[in-house]
């Protein structure tokens, strides 16, 4: 009800003439499709034509209800087979593997499968996704951060007002192509596990893994891409590194009190939690759950819909129940898959939960999460203590942010026994420190000045009013590494300086040399003419 009504309040502000407004979708996950399907209906209910383009991996997945959106979807079809390994590779999480461990094919396969849907699509000119595509121009198209294919796209179609989102913070590959700075000594990398408070060594690993991973991503992925419509359409198509240079606007869905301060520029927008609402009221059936549940209050255990918690060792599951048990005045909702362990009292099975309601509850204490994004946007949303334990990716950097700000605590899944939860435990349930902090950074969020809503919808609607916003680019996202950090210019005046004080010197020696040779000259007059005498 809240939800509808927010989009009817939006509508009341919504612009005279509507704009023709495209949204592109791949989300591997049911949070990115939500946070891009959310975008898409806020810009509808302000009188705004929107299209969703959805790049469907998964054809069985459940997609988000649109109310003022239109969906348009194009099958990525990719192979079976590939398609249940990449379910599989789930499993891997849980696995302590090394970087020698990695099936690098796997992930080659993927890629190659990926670019050849992107060149499927190019020549696919009698599907109806194709054909409307082509044909419809778009004041503004938002591109999901993982969608590379839809920059050449819009090359072809040439359609200059872009946006490129991130479903999460700024990630290494929109920093170097948007041309702000990310400098290695206190800004981590995407997949690292640090803060912005590095020692010596960390910074040595987070300068070389920033390094690594845009080469490596540049080379291996980006150039993939640029083949694909290289191959369509001649060998003097843009690079998509190039395309991407010349995005107009950059959303980072996080929020500025949340993430770590960085250097940033004009046309990056951060509106982390425009998905965020009040919750709506609980039905009748969990109410009755919430309210009859014993005890002190409630803990919540959840791993998002990513990982496949099916795959989790057994002893892993029962560790986390036995900990549980040592905190009998707490209840513990249990949302596991796969075989269960005998639970004690105080342990509920669940199957799903309304997270977000569940989060925003009085009786609930603490939200134990993986740390996957929209986790927890909702929690610091709600002002929720944590308990991490981080699976794989953004999660370990994210889990960092979490402990920086005093949030709550971290556990290792591969070191996860009774005696690490206990304390996480009873860290975050006994010390109502974190509860305090966890609350106070809510309500900064929630009465920020101008909130991300606005902020985001704004945007897009005058970017596609004047289509390019040119003058907020910096020169910068051009610059190679010599030209950006001046290297040229220093090695220049270091010259300038030594041949200066080189001269200098030699000056130095070349009067040394002449008054030693006029000191020597007299001494010898004087001697020879005492000699006369």
């Amino acid at each position: 009800m809240l939800r509808t009504l927010l989009l009817v309040a939006l509508s009341v502000y919504a612009p005279v003439n509507g704009h023709k407004i495209l949204v592109t979708c791949l989300g591997t996950s049911g949070s990115q499709n939500l946070i891009m399907y959310r975008l898409a209906d806020m810009l509808g209910a302000r009188g705004n034509d929107v299209t969703v383009l959805k790049w469907e991996l998964f054809s069985e997945e459940k997609g988000v209800k649109l109310e003022y959106a239109k969906e348009i979807v194009y099958p990525m079809a990719l192979d079976g087979e590939l398609l249940e390994k990449m379910r599989a590779k789930t499993g891997d999480i849980w696995a302590d593997q090394s970087i020698f461990d990695i099936d690098f094919s796997f992930f080659k396969k993927v890629l190659t499968e990926l670019t050849g849907s992107c060149g499927r699509f190019l020549n696919d000119t009698t599907h109806a996704v194709h054909k409307q595509f082509m044909s419809t121009k778009y004041d503004a198209i938002v591109i999901h951060s993982s969608d590379i294919c839809s920059f050449g796209l819009a090359k072809v179609v040439n359609n200059p007002s872009i946006i490129w989102m991130s479903t999460a913070f700024m990630f290494d590959f929109m920093a170097k192509y948007s041309g702000v700075p990310y400098p290695a000594s206190f800004v981590p990398t995407m997949m690292g596990a640090f803060t912005d408070q590095m020692t010596l060594p960390q910074r040595i690993r987070n300068f070389v893994q920033t390094g690594v991973f845009v080469s490596a991503g540049e080379h291996f992925i980006l150039s993939a891409y640029t083949d694909v419509f290289r191959a369509n359409y001649g060998d003097d198509f843009p690079s998509i590194p190039d395309l991407m240079r010349e995005t107009q606007l950059y959303f980072i869905n996080a929020d500025p009190f949340f993430e770590y301060a960085r250097p940033t520029q004009h046309n990056i927008i951060y509106m982390g939690g425009i998905t965020m609402e009040k919750p709506e009221p609980m039905n009748e059936e969990w109410t009755k759950l919430l309210e009859n549940a014993p005890g002190e209050g409630i803990v919540v255990f959840s791993l998002g819909s990513v990982a496949r918690t099916e795959y989790m060792p057994m002893e892993k599951k029962e560790a986390l129940v036995k900990a549980f048990a040592k905190f009998p005045q707490f209840t513990f909702f249990f949302r596991i898959d796969g075989d269960v362990p005998t639970l004690p009292k105080n342990v509920r099975h669940i199957g799903w939960m309304p997270q977000k309601e569940l989060l925003s509850h009085p009786k609930v204490k603490a939200f134990i999460t993986h740390g996957g994004y929209n986790s927890l946007t909702e929690a610091t949303f709600l002002g929720m203590p944590l308990i991490m334990l981080p699976l794989f990716g953004d999660q370990y950097g994210n889990a960092k942010r979490v402990e920086r700000l005093g949030l709550g605590v971290s556990l290792d899944k591969f070191s996860l026994t009774v005696e690490s939860i206990e304390s996480a435990l009873s860290t975050v349930l006994l010390d109502k420190g974190y509860k305090e902090r966890a609350m106070r950074l809510a309500q900064m969020i929630q009465q920020k000045p101008v909130q991300s809503a606005d902020l985001a919808l704004k945007w897009v609607e005058f970017l596609a009013k004047f289509r390019t916003v040119d003058n907020l680019l910096p020169e910068s996202r051009h610059m190679g590494w010599v030209q950006y950090y001046s290297l040229d210019v220093i090695s220049i005046l270091s010259l300038a300086v030594f041949l200066i004080f080189f001269l200098m010197y030699k000056l130095v020696c070349c009067c040394c040399c002449r008054c030693c040779r006029r000191s020597g000259s007299s001494s010898n007059d004087a001697l020879k003419k005492r000699k006369r005498e």
